[in-house]
């Protein structure tokens, strides 16, 4: 099977080596993957920010407008 045939490993590596922050939710909105710039502005190590529900990255004031995107 090559690298194209597994869309989920090439999904990893873009968001991985992406410059900017990228945080991947699953559909319950619990955040399963997550890049180095993602960690390095919420202060999170990986091992803590996986499992963390999307949500709680969201400041109290953007919520709202948030939930109307999402």
């Amino acid at each position: 099977m090559s690298f194209l045939e597994r869309p989920e490993e090439i999904y990893q590596v873009l968001v991985l080596s992406a410059r900017g922050p990228m945080v991947v939710p699953n559909q319950p909105a619990l955040i399963v993957l997550a890049n180095d710039a993602a960690l390095k502005i919420t202060g999170h190590a990986m091992h803590d920010f996986l499992g963390l529900r999307f949500a709680e990255l969201i400041h109290p004031d953007d919520e709202r407008q948030t939930n109307d995107v999402l």
